[in-house]
């Protein structure tokens, strides 16, 4: 389960991970000596987002609506290694989550803060019953939360 502004614990679930947001850009962009940004100083800038059937497109697009701005998606991919490249060839700038995306070659992208809005994802397990727990759906489990643990 995927949310962006709360954390949607029932009494089934467990969360693995929150998540901050973050800006990446390409190391030769103009704000790359930030550390920190307000979101609606990009209003004018043109942004990369994955496909809308995919839950960061919708991130991006109320993180966008909340600072006060629609963002300019001029490029598009279903693929986040396909948007990072984007990225580092200066075609634009994206949100993106702070941890779980790796990227390679740090030398090409930079990670800015975003300052406002603050807002985070959160992923969580959803079990359909606490009653019997199979030992493969349990240690599965402990194998997720370990996994996002390590992030």
């Amino acid at each position: 389960m995927y949310s962006l502004d709360y954390s949607v614990l029932g009494p089934n679930s467990t969360q693995v991970l929150k998540e901050s947001f973050c800006l990446a850009i390409p190391k030769n962009h103009k704000l790359v000596s930030l550390d920190e940004i307000d979101l609606y100083e990009l209003r004018d800038e043109p942004f990369i987002s994955l496909t809308s059937d995919l839950p960061l497109y919708t991130s991006t697009l109320q993180l966008c609506k909340q600072a006060g701005f629609i963002p300019k998606i001029n490029l598009e991919s279903n693929n986040p290694s396909i948007m990072i490249d984007f990225i580092k060839r200066s075609m634009g700038i994206a949100i993106i989550p702070e941890k779980k995306w790796r990227i390679k070659n740090q030398t090409k992208i930079k990670k800015i803060k975003i300052k406002n809005p603050i807002a985070f994802r959160y992923i969580n397990i959803q079990k359909t019953s606490q009653n019997y727990i199979p030992t493969s759906v349990a240690l599965f489990e402990d194998f997720v939360v370990s996994y996002f643990s390590q992030l």
